[in-house]
């Protein structure tokens, strides 16, 4: 099923590492979704976008389905390019519409032969 939770998100690689930089392990996960919120550790300017940034993505990307998710983010946040793939994977998994984009853009590309894994962020102002 699609929804339009895409259009709360996008990437939000910035917010997807301070939220990877403020979680504590040591508290559960509710305690972390809370603490984030109440103390604006994403920095929003508002709380109502604060809480539904940490809803509608932080949530379900990343604390929803794999415990180890979180910690393993930690570990890729020295490697930009594996960091941003794993959140685009993990966005991917929780969001049906970025999902059936993926997969028909990774479908065309081995129809035209550009390797599979190559997704280019448009510039600007031009596609490519």
């Amino acid at each position: 099923m699609y929804s339009s939770n895409i259009l709360k998100g996008g990437a939000l690689l910035d917010d997807t590492r301070r939220f990877v930089e403020v979680w504590d392990d040591e508290l559960s996960r509710d305690e972390n979704l809370d603490r984030i919120l109440r103390l604006n550790l994403l920095g929003h300017p508002s709380r109502k976008r604060a809480a539904d940034v940490l809803k509608y993505v932080m949530k379900r990307r990343f604390v929803d389905g794999a415990d180890a998710c979180v910690p393993a983010l930690r570990v890729m946040q020295a490697h930009p390019v594996s960091f941003r793939e794993a959140c685009y994977y993990e966005a991917s998994r929780s969001d049906g519409l970025l999902a059936a984009f993926a997969e028909a853009r990774c479908s065309a590309g081995t129809q035209t032969g550009e390797p599979e894994s190559t997704f280019r962020t448009p510039r600007s102002g031009s596609e490519g």
